[in-house]
């Protein structure tokens, strides 16, 4: 984890140092919510969230994004409601109006029992995703691309869950990131081939 965070910190090179602070709040909020949570293959749930920031603030540079810090942190926490007790006002309170405005864009919707609602349409949801903005898109792509590189590694049930639930995500998804479908479908494909690794 301290290889991942030195690797955001010389990205960020390009952000002030006053922004840097609160991009590495975000990271101990996100720790502290999603303490003790693993991915199905067994890493630290925080690893991904690092990687997906990472990817994003790279984005960020190359693209010349306004207000890097904003689009940083929903990447550091868009798991954080949906998969925490984390509540949406306290990432409005200490993140501000548009980081929560893109975190909620990125959550499924929970059932009256605050778990996560895992049978919304992709339609729904990604129709959701898409409301938050290019940001939120952006996001997304970043999370789909990092969760298809690690599933072979995680358990037999939940790579055959993923792929069959990519294949149907991938017509929806280009209609909304045309740009980005290239890619998402290169690492889907490369998923499949590789195949189920454990």
């Amino acid at each position: 984890m301290k290889k991942l965070k030195n690797k955001l910190k010389k990205i960020l090179f390009f952000v002030g140092k006053n922004e840097i602070e609160e991009i590495l709040k975000a990271f101990a909020y996100a720790e502290r919510m999603h303490v003790g949570q693993k991915r199905v293959g067994g890493e630290p749930y925080i690893n991904h969230l690092f990687r997906v920031a990472i990817a994003l603030a790279d984005y960020c540079f190359k693209n010349n994004t306004p207000n890097p810090k904003v689009s940083v942190i929903s990447a550091i926490l868009h798991d954080v409601v949906e998969d925490t007790e984390a509540a949406l006002e306290d990432v409005r309170e200490n993140f501000g109006e548009e980081v929560a405005k893109i975190v909620d864009s990125l959550s499924h919707t929970a059932n009256p029992d605050g778990s996560v609602n895992e049978d919304e349409p992709d339609e729904v949801y990604l129709a959701r995703v898409a409301g938050g903005g290019h940001i939120a898109i952006i996001i997304k792509r970043f999370d789909m691309l990092d969760n298809l590189s690690s599933v072979k590694e995680t358990q037999k049930d939940f790579y055959d869950h993923c792929v069959k639930n990519y294949n149907g995500k991938l017509k929806i998804w280009g209609v909304i990131d045309p740009v980005g479908l290239p890619d998402v479908k290169k690492s889907f494909l490369k998923a499949i081939k590789d195949g189920y690794k454990k």
